[in-house]
């Protein structure tokens, strides 16, 4: 589902964190709902997902 690779290179510049940051935010929450629906449901994340999350807020931290 997540089309965002953290993991590819991305040229440096002054805005380079600030851009990974954004692309982080963005991936958090377009699949915010699957968490919620998680809780809700208890039908789990899917494994793309939940380590783009992962990679996301690894971003963020």
């Amino acid at each position: 589902m997540s089309n965002i690779d953290f993991s590819r290179g991305i040229p440096v510049g002054p805005d380079t964190q600030a851009r990974q940051q954004d692309e982080a935010r963005i991936c958090l929450k377009a699949t915010d709902w699957y968490v919620i629906r998680q809780v809700e449901t208890g039908i789990p994340v899917p494994e793309d997902i939940a380590k783009a999350r992962a990679e996301a807020r690894v971003v963020l931290s």
